[in-house]
């Protein structure tokens, strides 16, 4: 049940980078041919298939001595990297040359290209399936590797199986960059919004978390609300709306420099991590929504925005709710006094630090 509840995790990864999700399908994908190792293992004990048993948990053993390496971490997991294409490829020619269990044993060959795409990825994986490509054809195309087999296989079995393994090695290949495109897809739409582009919340958390280990400097949390966008949707259309929406996401992070996220409706988010925010780029973008009205499907639209900015000082380890409670704030308070304006507040103690 852990080992199950381990591998649809690795499906459901949503907040991690896409080296951490490898390192964990890596660590289960090997977990589990472990274990179907040991299986084979044990029925060959049954059926006293020594020498093939021995093979079976010798390769178990290795899968899972490179689990191990793998749940170590990036350092243990590049040195697996190397540790299992060495095991793969001299376990997969001791069979091929063995022909173990009546010559069954080579058939394992054919799971490489599929475990190395999964393991290693499409460029080291077709690096380790090339190699064990190479080692086939020198076995069983050319006279001097021939006459290295202790295993008589049929003439035809000799001639076809390297290019079934072709095969599989192609269609691992194809499988491998639909998984990767798609996986690029899902982390985008993931992490952005999909009708502006900005940011969504999950894009700037992780935005947060890549840099926030590194904080020396101030930290600032800017948050910007249109004003009477209602009004817009309801006199123009909502897809005059959506422009809007649109112009005022390409507005916020050109005058900001920062990435802008969308928080939520017509609200939008910036953050500066290390001490880059001055006051005069939120009065900036205040004053090009207020003087230069926005051509949005041949219409002239006049609209305004709002801001609240909270300015933490340096030192501070502001959480998402102290930024959120603070510019919350002020913009509440923007809105309140008449909108087309910012209002600041710089926080110097944190009541839980």
């Amino acid at each position: 049940m852990k080992l199950l509840k381990g591998l649809t995790s690795v499906f459901s990864l949503q907040t991690v980078d896409e080296e951490k999700r490898e390192r964990l399908q890596c660590h289960y994908t090997l977990v589990v041919l472990g274990v179907f190792a040991v299986l084979v293992g044990a029925v060959d004990l049954i059926t006293r298939h020594g020498t093939s048993a021995g093979a079976a948990l010798l390769l178990a053993a290795a899968c899972f001595l490179n689990a191990y390496l793998v749940s170590l971490g990036r350092k243990g997991y590049l040195a697996m990297r190397w540790f299992l294409s060495v095991t793969i490829l001299g376990v997969l020619t001791y069979f091929a040359v063995s022909g173990l269990s009546n010559g069954f044993s080579v058939i394992w060959a054919l799971l490489v290209p599929a475990l190395a795409m999964l393991v290693f990825g499409r460029a080291r994986g077709t690096a380790v399936s090339g190699a064990l490509f190479a080692v086939l054809v020198f076995l069983f195309w050319t006279p001097l590797g021939r006459a290295l087999l202790l295993f008589r296989y049929a003439e035809e079995f000799l001639l076809r199986f390297p290019i079934v393994y072709i095969v599989t090695y192609v269609v691992s290949l194809l499988l491998e960059i639909i998984r990767r495109e798609s996986f690029k897809k899902y982390r985008y739409l993931y992490t952005h919004d999909s009708l502006t582009g900005a940011l969504n919340r999950n894009g700037l958390r992780e935005y947060v978390a890549d840099r926030y280990d590194r904080l020396d400097g101030e930290t600032a949390f800017v948050m910007f609300d249109l004003d009477y966008f209602k009004a817009i949707n309801d006199t123009c259309g909502h897809l005059v709306g959506d422009g809007v929406l649109k112009e005022t996401a390409a507005r916020i992070e050109r005058t900001m420099g920062v990435p802008v996220c969308r928080w939520g409706g017509e609200e939008f988010a910036v953050i500066f991590l290390d001490g880059e925010y001055s006051d005069d780029k939120v009065e900036a973008a205040l004053q090009l929504f207020r003087e230069e009205p926005m051509e949005i499907e041949g219409q002239r639209i006049d609209i305004t925005i709002s801001a609240g900015a909270a300015t933490f000082a340096a030192g501070l380890r502001p959480t998402e709710n102290d930024m959120l409670r603070v510019a919350d704030d002020c913009l509440y308070e923007a809105k309140e006094s008449g909108r087309d304006r910012a209002v600041y507040r710089r926080v110097e103690r944190l009541k839980d630090q």
